[in-house]
């Protein structure tokens, strides 16, 4: 139900990647390790889960006692998550002590008891156990970064704030009209590499993804299209 795998172990930095929510899932996703992630001398570890259970499944405690010994001897942990990938970074990132991290769009629970404002995954939910997937006794408060969104989606926008509430160290930035996830906008422009550079660096700083975004929306077409309906609806108003 959950599998992790890692390339590269003898490095310094361990570089964490997760499964995200997929409409089309059969079982586990087949990708491979990041040459990318290779190129900047990382080890990568790669956690999937076979469904869209959010990773709250009876493999769930076994696999973070295993990380909590398998990432003793890296010099920090750091990671770049997606939607449920994100919700999995801030549930493991106590045993995986994760120091750095860039999510998008991420979820703070898939549970309506803790995000009424979400109704997308109660029947994925249903069967699920809540207590298990409590951010608030699991996230770090020593993990550092960005969580990216579009203010634009209102239940994405929800879940940044209670994230940010919970991860005093995990900034919220905006980023308008750049959908879900938030990076539909830089993926259409050489800009979505630049984001990549700054998790893989650990960076931090809102003010480097709020130019990335400005950037990005110069180029991007989708934006434009966006821009120009939020613009044609204002005026039907």
């Amino acid at each position: 139900m959950l599998h992790a795998e890692v390339h590269h172990p003898e490095a310094e930095v361990l570089f964490v990647t997760f499964d995200r929510w997929r409409r089309d899932r059969v079982g586990f996703a087949d990708w491979q390790p990041s040459r990318t992630v290779a190129g900047y001398g990382f080890a990568e570890l790669i956690i999937k889960t076979a469904h869209n259970d959010w990773y709250l499944n009876r493999e769930l405690d076994g696999l973070m006692r295993v990380l909590k010994d398998f990432t003793k001897p890296y010099r920090t942990v750091r990671s770049f998550a997606f939607s449920m990938g994100g919700f999995a970074a801030l549930l493991f990132s106590r045993p995986l002590r994760l120091r750095n991290a860039v999510l998008v769009s991420p979820q703070w629970s898939p549970f309506p008891k803790a995000a009424p404002f979400d109704t997308r995954y109660r029947a994925e939910t249903r069967d699920l156990q809540a207590e298990h997937g409590d951010l608030a006794r699991h996230v770090s408060t020593r993990l550092r970064g960005v969580v990216l969104y579009d203010p634009q989606v209102v239940v994405d926008k929800w879940h940044a704030r209670l994230i940010e509430e919970q991860a005093p160290k995990l900034y919220a930035v905006a980023m308008p009209l750049a959908g879900h996830p938030a990076t539909q906008v830089m993926l259409e422009t050489p800009v979505y590499g630049k984001l990549r550079d700054l998790a893989f660096m650990g960076k931090s700083e809102v003010a480097l993804y709020h130019a990335l975004h400005v950037e990005a929306r110069r180029l991007s077409p989708l934006y434009g299209q966006r821009l120009r309906e939020r613009l044609a609806a204002r005026a039907a108003r």
